[in-house]
């Protein structure tokens, strides 16, 4: 997948594997038998461009449609995707869409009214949040693999209704090995956490953004070092003092951050409870050079299981 702001289409070729850790899938792609007309979309070779907000949804979206479709992401790896604001170069593009793919629930908040203007000249909007049930007023459901397994087919169906000329059942087939994958990565991480005992379950993080991986994994999210959805928040010396008590109260042996940003907050935090308290690392809302999304939410796992396991 590419960033937005460059212009021009050019082929994506097939990844061969969704993930290289356990699970070996194919991909959608001209590989797959798409049809007479290939996996080009028209005869013409005219393929459908499919715009999406983030990189993680990029990563997810790319792999499930491979060849079948020009992949490009509004909002690059390691940028805010809270704060971010499109460019003219992206509003333009955003018109050209045949599919725009969004996580939508007010995480893309400076991109919204240039989403609705693209649908407005015949792009289809997807926010796949709303459709994954979601915990209230929190977007984050990429962290949980067994929601992230739904997304292929919410956005294979979204493709196929935007596009006539596309392989439907190629594209279903593709969606179905994608969310089989998704879920093989939800068991694995469920055997890797199984080491850590009930009562150190806890989490503690930088801001709030592990709600889903508690639902799914059986945690509890005792307390943000920044009270809020996004790292722009600030956090008062109240605030961490009180925090500090939990994490006392509480023992807990480490406090999870966002590898993407700074951990200083955290750090202060961990002096100022005075114990033995790891500050560990996550990538929480950008791939970085992990390979897949896929392969971050399995780092991310043993992380928090050899943090929290006695």
């Amino acid at each position: 997948m590419r960033s937005l702001p460059s212009t021009g289409r050019r082929r994506r070729r097939s990844i061969a594997a969704l993930l290289t850790l356990t699970v070996v899938v194919g991909l959608a792609g001209c590989s797959d038998g798409c049809g007479e007309g290939g996996c080009d979309g028209g005869a013409g070779g005219d393929r459908p461009l499919v715009i999406v907000t983030t990189s993680i949804l990029g990563d997810v979206v790319e792999r499930t449609l491979g060849d079948a479709a020009d992949v490009e992401v509004l909002i690059p790896d390691g940028a805010s995707i809270h704060d971010a604001q499109p460019s003219a170069r992206q509003r333009a593009r955003l018109a050209e869409a045949d599919v725009i793919v969004a996580v939508g629930m007010g995480l893309e908040g400076g991109y919204g009214p240039a989403l609705l203007d693209a649908t407005e000249d015949g792009a289809s909007l997807i926010e796949v949040g709303p459709r994954l049930d979601p915990v209230a007023d929190d977007p984050h459901v990429w962290v949980d693999p067994s929601r992230v397994a739904e997304i292929p087919l919410l956005v294979t169906d979204a493709l196929s209704a935007a596009r006539s000329d596309v392989d439907t059942r190629a594209l279903r087939s593709a969606a179905e090995r994608e969310r089989a994958a998704w879920l093989d990565v939800d068991a694995e991480i469920e055997g890797l956490v199984a080491a850590v005992p009930s009562e150190r379950r806890v989490l503690v993080t930088d801001h709030d953004v592990l709600g889903y991986f508690a639902d799914r994994y059986d945690f509890e999210v005792v307390g943000a070092v920044i009270p809020s959805l996004s790292t722009s928040a600030g956090a008062s010396a109240s605030d961490l003092a009180a925090l500090a008590e939990v994490v006392r109260r509480e023992e807990v042996p480490a406090i999870f951050t966002d590898a993407a940003g700074s951990d200083d907050l955290a750090q202060a935090l961990a002096d100022e409870v005075g114990s033995d308290v790891a500050v560990v690392p996550l990538r929480l809302e950008s791939i970085g050079d992990a390979g897949s999304w896929a392969e971050v939410l399995l780092a991310n796992a043993r992380a928090i299981a050899e943090a929290l396991a006695p």
